[in-house]
């Protein structure tokens, strides 16, 4: 039984492995699909292996409540941020005379 263990535990680190990391490079270099979605995803579900190392099984729930959190957060900030600079920039051109970019 301890061969079949074996032999079983080769087969999924050897195949499955490459396959999962294979169709997630594939999902990485697709230059169609939202590249976004694909990182927050990816994102999620190591959060949710770090969560559950970190706080036991309270961890499915905190690990991807924490990062997505931080995510959504930095996420908000960087388009306030560059609104602020675009609103700057279209006062700065409209003070000058010349059209908005």
């Amino acid at each position: 039984i301890a061969l079949i263990v074996m032999a079983l535990h080769y087969l999924l680190y050897t195949i499955v492995d490459t396959w999962i990391l294979d169709a997630f490079q594939k999902k990485m270099n697709d230059q169609d699909g939202p590249l976004e979605d694909t990182k927050e995803g990816y994102i999620t579900g190591v959060s949710v292996f770090f969560g559950v190392t970190a706080f036991g099984a309270h961890g499915v729930l905190l690990g991807p409540l924490l990062v997505c959190m931080g995510l959504i957060v930095y996420t908000t900030l960087r388009k306030q941020q560059q609104a602020v600079r675009l609103r700057a920039v279209q006062e700065r051109a409209a003070a000058m005379g010349s059209p908005p970019p």
